[in-house]
């Protein structure tokens, strides 16, 4: 993982939050928060702080998800979600959230350690999940973004594998206004998303919850997911048309007609309607398989009370069959020791994975800052003081700006207004730049991406009517990203990562890696309306060994050579002092 730089907005160590949190280090950094280890300084209690980036706290809707998460983690009170104990703001100005600190791993984690969990195990964590699911749609919040990573591992008191669920941030609170959610927009994580989650994103319910909780049961069982792909658009495709494929272990029939008819149904209205129902289903299933392993005899032994008794078996020599077993058991374990031999390396199909979601993830970071910059200079240019402006010369323009009755630039942006007609002439520019080059070149597009100074701007452009109701001039804005904010996006999944398609390609991410690196290309996906480029992320990915599973099969191969040998040998041994 590459080292991520320390935001001058970010907590740190030592410091004293509010006169309450004593920060000790940082836990964890995401993609909406950073999240730190605290201690309360008058009860000594220690607790998790997540505190919501700086270059997100300017974003409304990024701010309204941050203040979901803190609403339903602090109102629901479940044992197995999350417990937010307070919230508030630092000197900065960003909101920060306090939660229950934890101590465990996380359920994807455990799932690909293990190599998928025995079915018991995986339907206690299907229950408590579905339980806090429940509590969440009484409280008619839908949490939209279920999935392994948002379930958290730990003990408590003599409970193994007690669950947590967490992340709220993208949750729908059902009884809240629809024109507060944009439209149209995907939300979640791709391999978990419900088919109506891809299809009629508008219209989803708590039932896409239960497709995802059958997603995650589905992980649980062969660690794998049933929906994975590189390209995102075939991804989609294979969750709203394509049967999930069979779980290829064996499992309790019961358990595989609910996940697959009742949970991972592509129709809404074939699963089971509330995640309660779901719930009892999974208890049931669960209660069966304790009683077939209680070690009670057949119903027809416990009625007659007694068992048949064999007479004895005649005394013969050991048989040959014995040693016959023995060398079949040995030949399989060296078959096996063989096929692993012959493994190559391969890439990290989980990290190919990942560095697609990043790609989806820097496709709405970059819309987003595009449209954000796109409303103000709109904005900005249907200001009656900027249409007066357009109509004047340099110098008048010069003054408005000395009296402050025009704009004024925001962090690192420029802004430009062009006077068109006849001639190009610029009659504003700040920050001010000498004979610094326009911004607004003619025959330019309107929207267009650069890369300047190591940093990626977008630069927006507007036009700007005169009184009479005719095109005057021209607003431009152009306002840089640091690479820092996408840099965090692929930081854990690549070696090293580039932005190109632009005039120069931006590097987003680069260290030390070995020869063999496997380079990758992903398209950046971008809304055509926003008039930019078509971008790629460049990548290279460690390649790993392909994971030995096959070392229990060889040691119960060789394991059981061993005993057919000594029981052969123990049969020649008590055959020949009989004689």
């Amino acid at each position: 993982m590459l080292a991520t730089p320390v935001r001058a907005s970010e907590f740190q160590p030592d410091e004293v939050v509010e006169g309450r949190y004593h920060i000790l280090r940082k836990l964890a950094d995401g993609g909406m928060g950073t999240v730190f280890l605290a201690e309360h300084v008058l009860i000594k209690r220690r607790v998790a702080i997540k505190v919501l980036h700086a270059e997100l706290a300017a974003d409304l809707g990024m701010v309204r998800r941050f203040m979901n998460e803190a609403s339903a983690a602090g109102t629901l009170g479940h044992p197995h979600i999350v417990e937010s104990t307070d919230m508030g703001v630092s000197k900065l100005g960003l909101p920060y959230i306090v939660f229950e600190y934890l101590e465990g791993c996380l359920l994807t984690e455990e799932i690909y350690r293990v190599g998928g969990l025995p079915v018991r195990r995986a339907l206690q964590i299907a229950i408590q999940v579905a339980s806090a699911l429940d509590a969440a749609h009484d409280a008619e919040i839908v949490h939209l973004d279920l999935k392994s990573d948002n379930v958290f591992l730990s003990d408590k008191g003599e409970s193994l594998d007690h669950a947590k669920v967490l992340d709220f941030g993208i949750s729908r609170f059902m009884e809240a206004d629809l024109e507060t959610t944009q439209r149209g927009l995907l939300i979640g994580t791709p391999e978990f998303m419900a088919p109506e989650q891809i299809t009629t994103p508008d219209l989803v319910d708590a039932r896409a919850d239960i497709h995802a909780l059958g997603v995650l049961l589905y992980e649980m069982l062969t660690a794998r997911r049933p929906y994975t792909h590189e390209d995102p658009r075939v991804l989609l495709h294979r969750i709203v048309h394509v049967p999930p494929p069979p779980l290829d272990r064996p499992v309790p029939p019961a358990l595989e007609r609910l996940l697959f008819d009742r949970l991972l149904a592509k129709s809404p209205d074939d699963r089971l309607q509330t995640m309660r129902d779901v719930k009892v289903a999974l208890e049931e299933i669960a209660g069966t398989l304790r009683a077939e392993g209680s070690g009670l005899l057949p119903e027809q032994a416990r009625e007659s009370g007694r068992m048949a008794v064999l007479p004895p078996a005649p005394r013969h020599g050991p048989a040959a069959w014995w040693a016959i077993a023995a060398v079949l058991a040995c030949a399989v374990g060296g078959a096996l020791w063989f096929v692993e031999q012959q493994a190559v390396t391969t890439g990290d199909g989980g990290a190919l994975a990942a560095l697609q979601l990043d790609a989806e993830r820097i496709a709405a970071t970059l819309t987003t800052e595009a449209r954000a910059v796109h409303g103000r200079a709109d904005g900005l240019a249907t200001a009656p003081m900027l249409r007066a402006a357009v109509e004047t010369d340099a110098a008048t323009v010069a003054d408005m700006v000395a009296d402050g009755q025009l704009v004024r630039p925001r962090g690192g942006e420029v802004i430009e207004l062009v006077q068109t007609g006849a001639t190009h002439k610029r009659l504003l520019r700040l920050p001010v730049a000498g004979d610094a080059a326009s911004i607004i070149a003619p025959g330019a597009p309107a929207n267009r991406l650069s890369v300047e100074a190591g940093q990626l701007v977008i630069t927006v452009a507007s036009p700007v009517l005169t009184q009479a109701g005719r095109v005057g001039g021209t607003l431009a804005i152009a306002a840089p990203i640091a690479p820092t904010l996408l840099g965090r996006l692929v930081a854990r999944d690549a070696v090293t990562a580039q932005l190109v398609g632009l005039d120069h390609p931006l590097e987003l991410a680069s260290a030390p890696g070995p020869a063999s690196a496997t380079p990758v290309v992903v398209p950046i996906v971008l809304d055509h309306d926003l008039g930019l480029p078509a971008l790629q992320l460049t990548a290279t990915v460690r390649p790993v060994a392909q994971r030995n599973t096959l070392w229990p099969a060889q040691l119960a191969s060789f394991g059981l050579a061993g005993v057919l040998l000594a029981i052969y040998a123990l049969g020649w041994l008590v055959y020949r002092l009989r004689r």
